[in-house]
């Protein structure tokens, strides 16, 4: 018994520590910069002028170091201000390029590398995502095949594992349903008018909405239920 109370406290350590890490978003549209971040170029362009007109006004150059860090002032202040207009340009070249006017998308061969970006970093992560969730349904698998051999109630466990396999099914379908979708409105950047384009993205954000549910369903049975159990069980062990 003392090693069935070890593997308890083994498959608690690892149902505990198998927190669901997501990457669900989908910014198609949205300029690598935002406008915070052009403003803070802005503003530190202004300072660095600022401050590089006051130390010219309060300096009294007596010698070719003085000038020269005069002129070193200037130079970061002009970089500061190429810099803030590049960010500038670079972010409104970004929203231009992702603009839907009538009939379809401008430069819809942007949108759709955005897209697929969006689907390769989903796909990434998707493995890893299940395979937490296989590892902990295996973990208690063996556990209760090893329960049954000490002649341990293990009923509610039982029926908690049925419904954990049945929720990660689920998570794993839904998944594969955004990415369907999700590849379907790639299809469609180029090819159909704009209403439709913005019909399927919107399907695609709804299925991504529902993989996120079902995510936080199955983290929370995991922690909730699951772990509860298995701690139940390892209470009793001890008695």
């Amino acid at each position: 018994m003392a090693k069935i109370t070890l593997y308890l406290i083994i498959i608690i350590s690892i149902v505990s520590a198998c927190n669901l890490t997501t990457y669900y978003s989908i910014n198609l549209f949205a300029a690598d910069i935002s406008s915070e971040d052009i403003q803070a170029a802005q503003r530190l362009a202004n300072e660095s002028t600022q401050q590089a007109k006051k130390m010219a006004e309060q300096s009294t150059p007596q010698s070719d170091q003085a000038n020269f860090q005069i002129e070193q002032a200037k130079n970061l202040a002009n970089q500061a201000i190429a810099q803030a207009k590049q960010v500038s340009e670079e972010a409104s070249k970004a929203v231009n390029n992702a603009s839907v006017k009538n009939g379809v998308i401008a430069n819809c061969t942007t949108v759709s590398t955005n897209i697929e970006t969006q689907i390769t970093k989903f796909n990434d992560g998707k493995n890893p995502r299940v395979e937490k969730f296989q590892i902990i349904a295996s973990s208690v698998a063996e556990l209760i095949k090893k329960l049954k051999e000490e002649k341990v109630d293990i009923k509610n466990l039982e029926s908690s594992l049925i419904i954990l396999n049945k929720k990660l099914k689920n998570y794993i379908l839904v998944q594969d349903s955004y990415v369907s979708g999700i590849t379907s409105t790639k299809f469609t950047t180029c090819t159909k008018s704009e209403n439709e384009f913005k019909s399927s993205l919107q399907d695609s954000q709804n299925k991504l909405k529902i993989v996120k549910d079902v995510a936080k369903d199955l983290q929370d049975y995991v922690q909730k239920n699951v772990r509860q159990e298995i701690q139940k069980i390892k209470d009793q062990t001890k008695n």
